[in-house]
């Protein structure tokens, strides 16, 4: 499954999650073949990122769940188990992981998240 950037953007609750933290960028990257763990339950996501940041939301209603500063990320590492994880901040942290390690989807994203990072400490 995979999600149009130009159909995400213009939903309603990322609208608002745009604004809300002026954020005027395009999503340069959609995806939502990914979940994250919520105590013992996983729950399938809708990850983006503008060139500010990378946004989290609710596969279901896109409610945004994170935000996630490029320039406040401290740690962004890819395991061996097909999952990657972001701590941000004050330790606040999320796992991601693709429903089917096989797939592939958790190594792309992770490595388009870093090269976005990346880009942006080069901006700055």
């Amino acid at each position: 499954m995979t999600v149009d950037k130009e159909s995400f953007s213009k939903e309603p609750n990322v609208q608002r999650a745009l604004r809300e933290n002026q954020d005027a960028f395009e999503f340069s990257f959609v995806t939502d073949e990914l979940h994250y763990f919520k105590g013992p339950k996983k729950k399938p996501a809708v990850l983006g990122f503008t060139q500010l940041a990378a946004y989290i939301f609710k596969r279901k209603n896109r409610k945004p769940k994170f935000r996630i500063e490029f320039g406040r990320i401290v740690h962004l590492t890819y395991s061996k188990n097909s999952s990657f994880s972001v701590v941000w901040g004050d330790a606040q942290s999320v796992t991601l992981f693709a429903d089917d390690p096989r797939s592939g989807a958790a190594q792309a994203t992770y490595d388009r998240l870093k090269a976005a990072q990346t880009q942006y400490g080069e901006r700055r």
